[in-house]
């Protein structure tokens, strides 16, 4: 196995996990590679960000078992999908056999995913996914489901009562409305006392997500919890509420083990994250890519699944996901 990787700063992760796998049509590849050819995976996130270190370290793992695999990392310098665009059509231009895709925007990559199949490129995607595209497969969090989880954990964390904000990173990615939409929804049916004050978008960036967060409070001086859907979101309102002298007053939560993130949990700061199980998102990412490129049918959904961390787990979570991993 090759590896050539852009914009990542690697670290090593040994754990794989059982997977939920939600029955659905099978798809074909877009080309027909023997088992023995010459293959070049690429793997394509959003932009340039910490969470896609474990999704890339399960993809590339997961190649190391194939002699005649090169896998690849390119990230766009940010979350814009002009950029991803552009990433995704160079690989195309350099003839790599098949390409995953964390889409920044579901409407937007239709014409660069046909342009890809139509040059025999298979496309999946993970993380987020991208159905108006023709893209043959999707692996990653049922993020409705996870959302609706989430909300369902606020609303018991609040005894039913308050009012709470989200902090969104990017209103064009499927994946974070999915999870908002099925966050507001918990909301709406089981804790139909809560306000739900605002969704506010800080596009993926840290620093704006400061500043929104600061905005949230002054504007809402009452609020009772912010929730990013994003793995930016919770840490920066996290550190905004730790700054203002907050902590126990504004209550925190939201998405992705960062490692602020945890921090945050171990202080006190952030009540809960929910956690996808990112190495297994990235394995199966790369065997179901592998499988199109060789024209070997795969499931059109694989939901990876998402567990609650909290100061009571934080420190066995990874462990017993590993013990999981040992058992399968």
């Amino acid at each position: 196995m090759n590896l050539r990787s852009k914009g990542m700063k690697g670290s090593v992760l040994l754990l794989g996990l059982l997977l939920l796998i939600v029955p659905a049509a099978t798809v074909f590849s877009a080309g027909q590679a023997e088992a023995d050819d010459e293959i070049t995976l690429a793997m394509v996130p959003k932009g340039v960000h910490a969470w896609f270190d474990q999704v890339w370290e399960g993809f590339r793992d997961a190649a190391e078992r194939h002699d005649n695999v090169t896998v690849e990392y390119e990230a766009p310098a940010q979350f814009d999908v002009s950029q991803q665009v552009q990433v995704i059509e160079d690989l195309i231009i350099r003839g790599v056999d098949g390409i995953t895709i964390s889409p920044n925007d579901d409407q937007s990559l239709i014409g660069v995913v046909d342009e890809a199949l139509d040059a025999g490129v298979s496309v999946t995607t993970y993380d987020g996914d991208a159905p108006s595209t023709r893209r043959q497969n999707f692996v990653g969090t049922d993020d409705y489901s996870a959302g609706y989880a989430a909300g369902e954990q606020v609303a018991e964390l609040l005894d039913y009562t308050g009012s709470v904000a989200i902090l969104q990173g990017g209103l064009g990615a499927l994946n974070l409305n999915e999870r908002t939409r099925g966050f507001r929804t918990a909301i709406d049916e089981v804790a139909p006392d809560i306000e739900f004050l605002t969704v506010v978008d800080y596009g993926g960036d840290r620093g704006r997500a400061i500043n929104m967060a600061e905005a949230l409070l002054e504007t809402y001086p009452d609020i009772d919890l912010i929730f990013g859907v994003a793995a930016d979101g919770g840490p920066a309102a996290a550190s905004v509420v730790a700054e203002q002298g907050l902590v126990g007053e504004v209550e925190v939560a939201g998405f992705d083990d960062l490692p602020d993130t945890l921090q945050f949990i171990r202080d006190g700061v952030m009540d809960f994250i929910v956690v996808q199980r990112t190495y297994v998102m990235g394995w199966q990412a790369f065997e179901n890519l592998l499988a199109t490129v060789r024209g070997e049918s795969v499931p059109e959904h694989m939901d990876t699944g998402v567990l609650f961390v909290r100061q009571d787990n934080i420190d066995t979570y990874m462990e017993d996901m590993m013990e999981e991993a040992q058992e399968m």
